[in-house]
C-alpha cells in the first residue's frame, strides 16, 4: 500500500509540474501526461507488475468521454449519421486494415495471421483525443465533425470482431460462424436492455433524484449511469465505450442533458489524465533509444498511408476540404490498437519486439495528434487553394447577439415574453424541473441547469451574447451568478434585478444595468393609477 501511494504521489506530483511547464508554451496537457508515464514506469519499472490494473481503470476516462459525446446525439441524431458510420467507417476500416495488412506480409514477410491483426490494429484512430479536442473546439457538429465521430463509432465496433478474430487465429475447435452469431446475439440484448432503461426507468429515476435538490446525490447517479452502461457493454463482451456513448444518448432524450455534462466533465478529464498516463507507460525508454530510427519512420508512414487513404475514400462524397479535415485528423493510431496488440502478443501471433516498436510508434502519432488537430485549418489552407474552401456561412445577428435569461420564475417567464413579442432572440436557465414543462408551454428555449457552473453558460453561448439578464429574486445569489458569467465571459453586458434596497448591486461596477423592482413598480403603478384619476376626471366633464 506504501508502495503504491508512493508511486501515486510522484505520478501526480510530475503530471502536475511537467503540464505547468508546457502550458506556458501552449502545449496540451495530453503530452505531459504521456511523458509522466514514460518517466515513472522508467523510475519504478511498473509495465509488468502494475500497467494492466491501471489501464483497466483508466479506460473509463474514454468511457466518460463517450457518454458525454453521447449527450450530444440522441438517438434521431444517430440516425442521420448513419451512412458517416456504416459507409466511411466500413470502408476506413477495411482499406486501411487490407494496405496495412499487405505491407507487413509482402514487405516485412510476417506471418498472414500476424499481417492481419497488424493491420487491423493500425487501421483504428485514437477516439479519446481527437474526439475531446474537436468536443472543446465545439466542431463536432461540423460537416468534418461529423464524418470523423461516425468513423471513429465503426472503429469502436470493429474492436469486437478484431479481438475475436484473435481468438479465432489462437483457439480450435469453435468456428467463426459460432463467435459471429455469439457476439450478435449479446448486441441485440446489449441494446434491448439499455432502450428498454432508457424509455421507461432513465426520467423518473433521475427525477426523483433531481427533486431531491441534492447536488452529490444527482452527481452520484450520474456516475452510477456512466459506469453502470459502459459495464453492461463491457458484460455483453463489448467495449465499455461503446456502452458509455449509447447511455449518453438515451440520456440525451431527457431534460438532463445539459446539467448531466457540467457534473460529469471533471471526472472525464480525470480518469482522461490517468489514461494518458498510462499511454506512457507502454513506453520503454531503452527500447526507443536503441530502434528511434525505425519507429520515427513506421509512424511518419502509416500517419500518411492512412491519411492519404481515407482522403481518396472521402473525396467520393465530400468536398476536398472536409474529406482532408476528415484524414489529417484520424490519421494517427489510437488506443484501442493497444488491447489489439496486447492481446496478439500474448496469445504468441506477434513476438515482444515487434509489440513494442508498434506501441511506441502508435504513442509517438498520439503525441502529435494535439498540435495537428488545433492547426487543422492552417494545414488544410496550405494543402488546398484558398478558392476551392468553402467559405464561411456568416451568422445571423439574432445567432450572435441573442439574450441569456438567467432565473425562469415569474419575473423570467414575463422577460422571456417581452423579447418574444420584439422579436429577439433568447434562452433561458434554471435549475428547477417544474420549468421545463412551463417552459414547453410558452415555446420558449430552455436549459435545466446550474447556471453558477461553467459548461451550462457555455450552452447557452454566453460569450457570444449581447446580454444576461439576471432574473432571480436573491441579492446575493445575483451576485454570486454574476461572478460565473463573468468568468466565462468577461465582455457581456450585465442587467440585474433586486427587490431590497440593492445597494451592493447598484454600486458593482461589472453589473452594467440594475433594475429596482419596487421602484420600477411603484412607478408604474402611479402611472396607472393617474391615468385612471385623468380618465375618470375626462368622464366627469364630459357628462
Amino acid at each position: 500500500m506504501e508502495a503504491i501511494l508512493q508511486i501515486f504521489l510522484i505520478t501526480a506530483f510530475l503530471s502536475i509540474a511537467i503540464n505547468a511547464v508546457l502550458k506556458k508554451y501552449d502545449f496540451p496537457p495530453i503530452i505531459g501526461y504521456i511523458m509522466a508515464g514514460a518517466f515513472i514506469t522508467y523510475i519504478f519499472s511498473l509495465r509488468e507488475k502494475h500497467l494492466h490494473v491501471l489501464h483497466e481503470v483508466s479506460e473509463f476516462g474514454i468511457a466518460f468521454l463517450m457518454f458525454t459525446i453521447g449527450l450530444e446525439f440522441s438517438i434521431a441524431n444517430l440516425k442521420k449519421l448513419r451512412r458517416e458510420v456504416f459507409v466511411f467507417g466500413g470502408l476506413q476500416v477495411l482499406l486501411s486494415a487490407l494496405l496495412f495488412a499487405a505491407i507487413a506480409f509482402y514487405l516485412f514477410d510476417l506471418a498472414l495471421n500476424a499481417s492481419i491483426i497488424i493491420g487491423s490494429a493500425l487501421a483504428l484512430s485514437s477516439t479519446a483525443i481527437v474526439l475531446k479536442i474537436l468536443s472543446e473546439n465545439r466542431e463536432i457538429h461540423k460537416g468534418y465533425g461529423r464524418v470523423v465521430l461516425g468513423i471513429l463509432l465503426f472503429q469502436d465496433l470493429a474492436v469486437i470482431p478484431m479481438l475475436i478474430m484473435v481468438s479465432f487465429f489462437t483457439t480450435t475447435g469453435v468456428s467463426i460462424e459460432t463467435m459471429l452469431a455469439e457476439t450478435l446475439l449479446s448486441a441485440i440484448l446489449l441494446l434491448s436492455l439499455l432502450i428498454l432503461i432508457g424509455k421507461y426507468l432513465l426520467t423518473p429515476f433521475l427525477s426523483f433524484v433531481f427533486d431531491a435538490h441534492s447536488q452529490e446525490l444527482f452527481i452520484g447517479s450520474v456516475l452510477l449511469l456512466a459506469v453502470g452502461t459502459s459495464y453492461a457493454a463491457y458484460f455483453f463482451g463489448f467495449s465499455y465505450s461503446l456502452g458509455a456513448f449509447i447511455g449518453g444518448m438515451l440520456l440525451a432524450e431527457t431534460p438532463f442533458k445539459h446539467q448531466v455534462e457540467a457534473d460529469l466533465t471533471p471526472f472525464r478529464d480525470l480518469l482522461l489524465g490517468v489514461f494518458f498516463v498510462t499511454v506512457g507507460m507502454q513506453v520503454s525508454v531503452d527500447f526507443l533509444a536503441y530502434h528511434i530510427v525505425s519507429i520515427m519512420s513506421i509512424m511518419t508512414v502509416v500517419m500518411l498511408l492512412k491519411a492519404i487513404v481515407l482522403f481518396v475514400l472521402l473525396l467520393i462524397f465530400k468536398n476536398a476540404a472536409d474529406s482532408l479535415r476528415s484524414a489529417i485528423a484520424l490519421s494517427q493510431v489510437g488506443e484501442f490498437s493497444f488491447v489489439v496488440l496486447e492481446l496478439a502478443r500474448i496469445s504468441g501471433i506477434t513476438s515482444k519486439e515487434i509489440n513494442q516498436t508498434l506501441i511506441i510508434a502508435v504513442v509517438f502519432s498520439m503525441i502529435l495528434t494535439p498540435f495537428i488537430v488545433r492547426n487543422l485549418q492552417k494545414i488544410v489552407s496550405m494543402l488546398i487553394r484558398s478558392d476551392d474552401l468553402p467559405h464561411p456561412t456568416a451568422l445571423s445577428f439574432k445567432q450572435n447577439s441573442h439574450i441569456v435569461v438567467l432565473g425562469y420564475g415569474s419575473l423570467g417567464q414575463w422577460i422571456c415574453k417581452e423579447l418574444k413579442a420584439r422579436g429577439l432572440s433568447y434562452i433561458a436557465i434554471d435549475n428547477k424541473r417544474k420549468r421545463v414543462e412551463q417552459s414547453r408551454r410558452n415555446g420558449d428555449k430552455f436549459i435545466l441547469g446550474n447556471a453558477h457552473q461553467e459548461d451550462i453558460l457555455r450552452h447557452a453561448s454566453i460569450s457570444t451574447a449581447a446580454s444576461v439578464i439576471i432574473a432571480v429574486e436573491d441579492d446575493l445569489k445575483t451576485l454570486s451568478l454574476a461572478e460565473s458569467i463573468l468568468h466565462t465571459a468577461p465582455d457581456v453586458n450585465i442587467i440585474a434585478s433586486g427587490r431590497d434596497d440593492a445597494s451592493v448591486l447598484r454600486e458593482d461596477k461589472r453589473i452594467h444595468a440594475f433594475v429596482h423592482e419596487h421602484s420600477e413598480l411603484s412607478r408604474s403603478m402611479v402611472v396607472q393609477a393617474v391615468s385612471c384619476r385623468l380618465d375618470q376626471k375626462s368622464r366627469y366633464s364630459g357628462d
